[in-house]
Formats: structure tokens, sequence, C-alpha cells
């Protein structure tokens, strides 16, 4: 049977077949008759509720309304509204508990400490992870956002969504969740109505056109297979695409790939734009994935951002080709009313029977796979395994003890050795100051773990500060000569704070320490993040004596013009990069090229990762100034070398 008729038509055996419509389409001990009577009754509460809501009314008795007209469709104990607020902080409001309205709803700050859940389990839906605590008890929050039965679903406008919770450990069918997307986009619209008045009419419109058809009860396919299509693209929903991998399931369709897309505007999000030019940018980008897509009868639209579809009797290589071809035509830009548009595709997936054979959980491995594309830097395709499930139980729970660790200090500073290349005898005059969380339970645990969860949390500024004093109160020692200095590796979120400069120059000063013994590193990719106020930043480090260096270079943008727009006084090759020149004589070219024009203006090379005689007698050749790596020495404690 072809893909279309597979996904697009029930056969005559399968109408008359109730029980098999009723799994895939409602609840599994509803008749045929029973199930368009509920669908009548729930478009009914929903439209009437869409129609009684209006710019000019009141937020909390909006939220009350929807509660009196929804309860009684689907069982909801437990309802939370979550935002993320001028882009700083994320505010949370529960509406329904114990199955009761909250009368005196009103908005709260999170916690730090549930900062990193709650953003990431909105980035992933609904992937709910069990949390190990770190020795005290969760908050309500906490709690409700550990369990597994919990529906997530995004607000329209903003940055943010809606929790729903069914009774005890039951879980919300799909037919449920359908009506549920249509509640949160309602709320979605009363949460920010100034620039979402015109949203409103959609749903309107779009449940209008279901109740036409629901009225006329008819159980035919035609008729009912509206609740699966999006009025506005005309594609498959979450709901008709979660039928569709029901179907696949029922037939034993092995080796079926489930792909889920996130598409994204350079520098912004979709729901910004005018939605006029939304829907023309999105008519623009389904003609360009349904180009590429082998059989584009099951492309889905899931929200404003997100597609799906299904590769059939597929291998993993195969579908690793597609999906490359896929992203890769998405570097070019999609032509919008005269105007280019940069965009951005990225691309995560499961398959069956592999991963699992239930709908909602093949769905939900496809979304862990592309929450883990969207967190690398490269543009590759991301296939569910375990192990992205554990990476991310881990980030969670470190995003949970982060607060903790430091207000207990748990962290600990390594200093690695930078050494002249023709001086490897001579006394170490330098080191760079490289930090290790000392996790009560779990030990040591490397910066690459943490340090991007103290980033978005902003604990990166006092960990920063906590460096900064735990360097100085090595330098002060008196067995250290004064000719010892230190490198310290700064965040780009620590760049937007206002007097860092001043207050790290006081630190360093209180301590009897002159700044020329410091130098400050940041990566050539963080540099280029805001380039004004790194060249402001740089001009008042420079005016307070610190020296600045570009850490892992080659690793980022690599334009050699940088070194000329960023007054830098050392550039450090990366070992990643040093590693290639091995394989790759095009990158010991490169490189060499880097260190004389680097020499050219007067500036100081470091390569690091310098491991074996042979590394080492490369960048010798190339006349590189120090070293660094595990050749010289791998990191120690400072009581190890004073």
């Amino acid at each position: 049977m072809s893909a279309k008729k597979a996904l697009n038509i029930v056969s005559d055996n399968e109408v008359a077949n109730a029980n098999s419509i009723d799994r895939s389409l409602f609840y599994s001990d509803s008749t045929s008759i029973k199930q368009t009577l509920e669908a009548s009754l729930r478009s009914a509460s929903l439209l009437e509720l869409s129609s009684s809501i209006s710019v000019d009314s009141n937020f909390v008795r909006d939220l009350k309304s929807i509660y009196q007209k929804t309860r009684f469709s689907v069982d909801i104990d437990t309802c939370v509204l979550f935002r993320f607020v001028n882009g700083l902080w994320w505010e949370v409001m529960p509406i329904i508990e114990n199955h009761k309205f909250i009368e005196q709803c009103r908005w709260s700050k999170v916690p730090k400490n549930k900062v990193g859940t709650i953003e990431s389990l909105f980035e992933i839906r609904d992937e709910v992870v069990n949390q190990r605590e770190c020795g005290d008890e969760s908050t309500d929050i906490f709690s409700l956002l550990s369990q597994g039965n919990i529906h997530f679903e995004r607000f329209k406008t903003e940055r943010g969504g809606v929790a729903f919770k069914p009774s005890g450990v039951k879980f919300f069918s799909q037919y449920d969740t359908a009506f549920l997307a249509y509640v949160a986009a309602i709320i979605s619209f009363c949460v920010d109505k100034d620039i979402s008045s015109h949203y409103l009419q959609e749903v309107y419109h779009s449940l209008q056109e279901i109740a036409d058809n629901l009225n006329e009860q008819s159980s035919d396919e035609e008729s009912i297979s509206t609740m699966f299509l999006d009025p506005t693209t005309g594609l498959h929903s979450k709901l008709g695409f979660q039928r569709i991998i029901q179907y696949l399931i029922d037939k034993k369709q092995t080796n079926s790939f489930i792909v889920v897309l996130s598409l994204e505007i350079s520098g912004g999000s979709i729901n910004l734009l005018d939605e006029e030019v939304k829907r023309s940018f999105l008519k623009k980008a389904i003609v360009r994935l349904k180009s590429d897509i082998p059989d584009n009868n099951t492309l889905s639209i899931l929200n404003s951002s997100e597609f799906a579809f299904i590769m059939l009797d597929s291998t993993t290589e195969e579908v690793i080709s597609i999906l490359t071809r896929v992203i890769d035509a998405f570097l070019n830009y999609l032509m919008v009313d005269g105007h280019p548009m940069p965009c951005e595709l990225r691309a995560g997936y499961s398959c069956y029977p592999s991963c699992e054979s239930e709908p909602n959980e093949l769905l939900r491995m496809a979304y862990i796979a592309l929450y883990q594309a969207k967190s690398t830097p490269s543009r590759k395709p991301v296939g569910y395994q375990d192990a992205i499930v554990q990476e991310l139980r881990l980030h969670l729970e470190l995003a949970h003890c982060l607060p903790r660790a430091i207000e207990l200090q748990e962290f600990a500073l390594y200093f690695q050795p930078i050494v002249n290349t023709t001086e490897l005898d001579e006394p170490i005059q330098h080191y760079e100051a490289l930090i290790r969380w000392d996790h009560p339970i779990k030990g040591v645990i490397p910066p690459d773990h943490f340090i991007e969860i103290a980033e978005k949390s902003g604990d990166i500024i006092a960990i920063g500060y906590w460096v900064i004093h735990e360097v100085c109160r090595c330098l002060s020692q008196p067995s250290v000569p004064q000719n010892v200095g230190v490198s310290i590796n700064l965040s780009p979120v620590q760049f937007k704070e206002e007097m860092l400069v001043q207050n790290i120059a006081k630190i360093i000063k209180s301590y009897g320490i002159s700044t020329n013994r410091i130098t400050i590193e940041i990566t050539e990719s963080s540099a280029m993040q805001d380039n004004q106020l790194t060249k402001e930043m740089f001009s008042e480090f420079h005016a307070e004596g610190f020296k600045l260096s570009m850490d892992d270079f080659g690793t980022g943008y690599s334009s050699l013009s940088y070194l000329l727009n960023f007054h830098f006084d050392i550039i450090k090759i990366d070992k990643s990069f040093i590693d290639n020149t091995l394989v790759d004589v095009q990158y010991e070219i490169i490189a060499q090229t880097v260190v004389k024009l680097a020499h050219d203006l007067k500036l100081t090379v470091i390569c690091e990762g310098i491991e074996t005689d042979e590394q080492y007698k490369m960048v010798s050749d190339w006349q590189a100034d120090m070293i660094q790596g595990y050749l010289i020495s791998r990191p120690k404690l400072w009581s190890e070398f004073y």
C-alpha cells in the first residue's frame, strides 16, 4: 500500500470496525456516536469560550471562565502557567489545584534553582525526568515538573506555556491533548492581548469550522479528519501526526523513522513576525520542505516553528543523508514578499520499533533528539539514544544543585602551566586557572557540564567572582614569586555586568596584586556576540593594566580580521586545531600563517593541547611562543606547585 493510501484513506472495513477507529481517534471505550457527541460538546464549549473573551476583559476573570467552561470536558487536576519575562527570568502562575480554581492566582518569580528545569522542560515539551535531590525537599513547582503525566503546550505569542496534569497517575488521551491545545491557545491570547488580538479570531474560525463539521453528526472519515488537519496550512496537525504513527504501528511498518524539525529565523523567533508575514514565511518553508522530503504526504505541522514527517522502510544512513540535504536547503534565504529571510533548521528523529512502540513515546523521543540537536553548534541531525536522556537528567539535576554548590563553595581551582617553548626547564611563570565542581555525590565535575547551566541561570556571576578571589588568594601567598601570573576565563554573560572591570580590578588590588599578573581569557565566539560591547570592555581592561587573550582560536569564526578589530595581546590556538594538523597538511599551513601574522601584529601565540613530542616539535618549528598541555603537566591544585 502506498504511503498516501496508508495515511490518508481508511478502508471500508476499517470504517466498519468501530474499535479500530476508537483507538486511533478518541477514547478506547467509546462508541463512534459517543465520539461525535463528545467532540461536538467540546468544540461548542471552546467556541463559546473563544467568543466570550475580548481584548478588554480582565485576565483573572478570563482564566476563571476558561476553567468553568473546560473542567467538565477533560480531567484537569492541576494547571500552571509559565512565562519568560523580558528575556531575564521565569514567572509561574498556578491557576488550578485539586480541580479547583485559585481565586488569588498571580504571577510569581521562579527561584533560580528551578529555572534550568522549566526552561529545559519547555524545550523538549513532554519530556519530564525524575530528579535525584541534593538533600533538600522539592517545592510544589519542582514536584509538578517531575511527574511524567504532565502535558505541556507552548504559548503562541511569547516564550512560555501551560502545564496540565490529570488526576493521580492518569494520562491524557490524544483526543484530550488536542482539546488542551486549543485551551492553551486561548490562554495564550489572554496572557498577551496587546499583540495577539488577531490570533483569537483565527482560533475562533478554526473552532467554528470543526464545530460545523461535527454538527453534521457524520461519522465518515472525511468529516472527522478535520480534527487532524491544520486549517492554516492544510498539513496534518499534531494529533493527526500521532494518528499516522499509530497507523504504522498497527500495520507493523518496521524501520520507520519519526522526524521532528525545528525552523527558526536567524536571530529571532517565527512568532515575532507579523501574522501575514508569518503565513507567507510558513508557506514558502512548506514548499521547500516538500521539495526535499521523499514522501511529503506525511508532512505535519506541530506548531508554528516545528514540523514532522515519517520516513518509511529506511536505514539510519538514509535518514541522515536526507535530513542533511533538507537542513542544507535552508542555509539559503527564504524569499518572503521580496525580502530575504535567513533561517535555520534542526532535526531529531526516533525509530520504530527499535526505540519504542507507542506514538506519544516515539514522538517524545524524537523531541528529545531534536533538543539535543538544537543544543549543539553543528547542524547535524540527531537520533534518539538513551545516553541523551541520561545527559538531560544530569543537566537538570546539576541545575537544581548549583545554587547550593555556590552557597557551600563546592568548587575548586586547578592550575595548568603555560611555559615558554624554548625554556621548558625554567621555573613556571604562568598558569591557566580551571574550575571544577567537587560534587559531594558525583565527585569532580568538569566545567563543560555546568558552566552553560550557570550562564543560563545567572549564577556564573557569583562563580566568576569566586574564581577571582581564589586566584588572588593563591598569588598572594608568600612562596609565590612576584613574576608569576594567571589566566582567568570570563563568560560572555559576565561581560554584560555593569562595572565588571572596575569590580575585578578592585578585588585584585585589595590583595596587593598588580593587574598585569592577570590575563583575561575569552573565547573568540564569545567575543563576537556583541562586537561593540567587547571593544568597550577590552579598552577598559587594557586601561587597568590587564592582558587579554583570545581562547580556543580555530574553533569559532576564525576570521583573521578579528585580530585587528579586537586588541588582544595573546591568541591561544585550540587543541582541536593542533590535532588536525597531524592528519591534514592544510591545517598546518593555516596555523603557520596565523603564527606569523600574530607575530607581525606583536601578539604572543600559545598552542594548547600539546601532549606528544611530535606536537611539541611541530609548534616549535612554527615558532610559537608558549605551549600548554599534558606534555608539560596536567591541571593540579595550587598546593602541588607552591
